[in-house]
């Protein structure tokens, strides 16, 4: 995925890639080369690698640069797994169970009036609403506002 930067500038994000079976340093070697070479023709700056599975620090560390462990809760971060949560609980119990922060988040919206709903069917009519959202967050702040429009004109084409 490649993503704008300043400057006119990019930089790429392979999210949960590359997935192989074994790392070795032949292999890890020869993808550093092809990713500079990748970044050179994107006029990117840096090319950000989620391996799957996890390549252990000391050899990952012969060939590439951690990226600083402030940028592992960015938009762009993928999480490394998905979880699954049992609904068998109360409402109460789930919510005793959430962040602190994520607590604090629930309570504020609904101080603030804000309300979800499920939506099961005809989503396309949503969609409007979808794309103000994202433009009205592009404004405040960086978001991963690109891949989303990408997105949505894929489902929705008047867009």
């Amino acid at each position: 995925m490649k993503y704008p930067f300043w400057r006119g500038r990019s930089y790429l994000y392979l999210p949960y890639g590359p997935v192989v079976r074994e790392y070795s340093n032949s292999f890890l070697f020869s993808l550093k080369k092809h990713l500079a070479r990748l970044a050179r023709i994107e006029n990117s700056i840096f090319v950000r690698v989620d391996f799957t599975p996890p390549v252990p620090n000391e050899m990952l560390s012969k060939f590439f640069t951690p990226a600083p462990l402030y940028t592992y809760h960015s938009a762009y971060f993928q999480p490394r797994a998905e979880w699954f949560l049992s609904l068998g609980k109360t409402e109460n119990e789930l919510f005793a169970a959430l962040h602190s922060k994520t607590r604090y988040s629930v309570r504020l919206a609904e101080k603030r009036g804000i309300t979800a709903e499920i939506i099961t069917r005809d989503l396309k009519q949503y969609f409007p609403v979808f794309y103000e959202l994202l433009a009205d967050s592009k404004k405040k702040r960086f978001q991963p506002f690109y891949q989303w429009l990408n997105t949505v004109k894929k489902f929705w084409p008047p867009i």
